[in-house]
């Protein structure tokens, strides 16, 4: 079809209410526990209860960021958090306040000219989040879903790598216990640098990163808020200027009505878009990944929908705009999660605790809380990658650092609109200049002469370059033919001349899915010609954890082979020796 087609086709569509109720909105309620098991509803106990005593300090601190009292991120935590484990399709997806989301609403605040946690800050935000969830609603109208799987890997590392930094810096003055940080008075600002926040700051951060390292199981965040508050209890921290959390209300919060404030509506409307457009990316980022690896294909705009109703439920109890949180729904995972009834008994939980506890936080020490906030920061950017770029993709890791320098400059919006432009670009020069090429991969001894494909046989032949622009429409096409009776799936990247970053993690995450749904992958590749060292480093971190054969006669003889000696399958984790 041509690109005029294309465009007619989607304009349609779009237009088309009907055909979007049918799509989105006409999906039943309570969809993610459709088939539940209760064998699972011990697994989900256990995540639930740790879901909560990772969000009970994370959820105060980034309430802070956001302009508002420590008080209402336990609030996210509970209703809307429900709410959207009720109407999300989703089986693992935290919803709450998080990261990028936090982040950018507080520089809308602050660029308002608004002090966060003001009362005019509090006055605001039921409306802000309120067209917040009007944007993603239109966002889902209008098929945006799509468009966060054109967003390359380097751009979302650089994204997550500017958002951790922005909110790292706005934590120093907390850790330093000097109330703010003018870095062109630093001599003055460390003049009344608080000595017990700092020693308070550092005995939580290395507790942090120790159980990290050696007792990564251990809900590190629950430990050190528990002993910040005894300490602080104990020995009177407040009486030597250390800055507590102070009163903290008991009981659920009140519903408010949003109302325009003094700020105007464009001022608002402006705010809200950009904040809509955060939340979009971090939420089908978080979701695509996650789903990715149970082997299930999200339907972006539907998920849209269910994120803005969350955000309707968070503006009725006057709560900042939520997203889903990276770092919750992996700790659900690890924890053994296996569907939304997680989140549900943690926002029950956290329910529980607003009831009866809250109060007893008074004497928390905000260095503690800010700490938990910059040890969530550091863990959540992925350095192993960043150090795999540094080593062998440095067009990669010059995309990932610009991305980052203008988040932090200009704001998430134009860090990402950045990176995706550099990425199109990079894009557009290595499909038309090649260089240095070599051959890659296997000599067959005989011709490939298999006449026939077995019916549980799928052969997927990938040819030319492979980017972020087509990678997942080529994976599309695969999931969409594997049935039931399909036990193989084979891989031909013989044709395959040049592939990204974003390509090649997106199919190692793609074989790895497959192989734990008990499938057996095999690559082919005959000796081939590949454009580039760039080339080849990506075609090997794909094969190279798989078995690799020179023709489709070869895998599939292969598995035929295991098949009658029932050998178990190695491991994808297992390095293969054979890649080249």
């Amino acid at each position: 079809m041509s690109i005029k087609g294309q465009l007619r086709r989607y304009v349609r569509k779009t237009l088309d209410v009907r055909y979007r109720y049918h799509k989105i909105i006409s999906t039943p309620p309570l969809a993610s526990l459709s088939g539940y098991k209760l064998s699972s509803l011990p697994h989900d106990i256990v995540a639930g209860l740790i879901i909560a005593a990772l969000t009970i300090p994370i959820a105060m601190g980034y309430a802070q960021i956001a302009g508002v009292s420590p008080i209402y991120g336990l609030y996210a935590s509970t209703i809307p958090a429900i709410v959207f484990a009720l109407v999300t399709n989703t089986r693992r997806i935290v919803f709450g306040m998080d990261s990028a989301a936090v982040a950018v609403t507080g520089g809308v605040v602050m660029g308002a000219g608004v002090a966060l946690e003001s009362p005019e800050a509090f006055a605001l935000m039921p409306m802000l989040t309120l067209l917040v969830a009007l944007f993603l609603l239109l966002f889902a109208l209008t098929r945006a879903g799509k468009l966060v799987h054109y967003v390359p890997e380097p751009v979302m590392n650089g994204f997550i790598l500017g958002i951790s930094i922005t909110i790292i810096m706005h934590q120093i003055p907390g850790l330093l216990g000097t109330g703010e940080l003018d870095l062109t008075q630093l001599g003055a600002v460390l003049s009344h640098v608080n000595i017990p926040s700092v020693v308070l700051s550092a005995f939580a951060l290395s507790a942090l990163f120790f159980m990290g390292r050696y007792a990564p199981d251990l809900p590190g965040a629950l430990i050190v808020l528990v002993f910040g508050l005894a300490f602080s209890a104990a020995f009177g921290l407040e009486q030597q200027g250390v800055s507590v959390l102070g009163s903290m209300p008991r009981g659920l919060p009140s519903f408010m009505l949003p109302h325009v404030t003094g700020l105007g509506v464009a001022v608002m409307v402006s705010g809200a878009f950009s904040i809509a457009i955060t939340v979009a990316i971090e939420s089908l980022l978080t979701l695509n990944t996650f789903s990715m690896n149970e082997g299930v294909r999200p339907h972006g705009d539907r998920e849209l929908i269910s994120l803005a109703v969350g955000n309707v439920a968070s503006s009725a109890i006057g709560c900042p705009p939520c997203s889903a949180s990276l770092s919750r729904t992996a700790a659900s995972k690890s924890a053994g999660g296996e569907s939304q009834l997680a989140s549900i008994i943690s926002g029950l939980t956290i329910t529980a605790f607003v009831l009866v506890l809250s109060p007893f936080l008074y004497h928390l020490p905000e260095p503690v809380l800010d700490s938990i906030v910059v040890y969530a920061m550091v863990r959540v950017v992925d350095f192993r990658t960043v150090r795999r770029y540094a080593r062998n993709v440095r067009i990669e890791l010059g995309v990932l650092f610009l991305v980052a320098i203008m988040v932090i400059a200009l704001g998430a919006v134009a860090g990402v609109a950045t990176g995706v432009a550099v990425s199109l670009l990079t894009h557009l020069y290595r499909s038309r200049a090649t260089g240095h090429e070599k051959l890659m991969g296997f000599s067959a001894e005989e011709p490939d002469i298999a006449s026939h494909i077995p019916d549980n046989v799928l052969v997927d032949n990938m040819h030319g370059f492979l980017s972020f622009t087509n990678i997942d429409s080529c994976l599309e096409g695969i999931r969409k033919r594997i049935d039931p009776d399909i036990d193989t799936v084979i891989f031909e990247i013989s044709d395959v001349t040049s592939i990204d970053a974003t390509a090649a993690e997106t199919m190692r995450r793609f074989m790895r899915t497959l192989d734990e749904q008990g499938i057996h992958v095999r690559i082919v590749r005959s000796l081939a010609l590949a454009n580039d060292h760039y080339t080849r480093y990506e075609l090997r971190r794909v094969m190279k954890r798989m078995r690799i054969y020179p023709s489709v006669e070869d895998a599939i003889e292969n598995v035929n082979r295991m098949k009658r000696k029932q050998i178990e399958v190695v491991p994808l984790d297992e390095e293969q020796p054979n890649s080249q």
